[in-house]
């Protein structure tokens, strides 16, 4: 499947999931596809495959910054759409990783119930 080479590293990022989702759903999915604001079922659960593959695929990238690439305003659009991806997709390759969303609460001196 042809794609265009990204230019800046976060499209390059993007580009990687977008390739990645487009052979885990066996159909095509472009960017115009997943950043459009639609809230239909098929195209908010590919939206949150992929928000999810760019954290799993990219340790340590923010939230904020994932957010910017799908072109949501909050950063609690991608902590939900990771979540969500992990309970609809588990035979996804992000989903064999445990979640570390709270790991940054535990070098606070917190901790969170499993």
């Amino acid at each position: 499947m042809p794609f265009d080479i990204p230019k800046t590293p976060l499209e390059r990022k993007l580009g990687e999931a977008l390739h990645a989702a487009s052979e885990y759903f066996g159909e095509p999915i472009t960017r115009e596809y997943i950043t459009q604001r639609s809230q239909k079922p098929e195209i908010a659960h590919r939206r949150q495959w992929c928000m999810a593959y760019v954290r799993w695929a990219n340790v340590g990238i923010s939230q904020p910054r994932v957010a910017r690439m799908f072109k949501k305003k909050d950063h609690t659009t991608v902590l939900y759409g990771e979540r969500r991806a992990r309970q609809l997709y588990p035979d996804a390759i992000f989903s064999q990783w445990p979640d570390h969303s709270f790991d940054h609460l535990s070098v606070a001196g917190w901790s969170h119930a499993a």
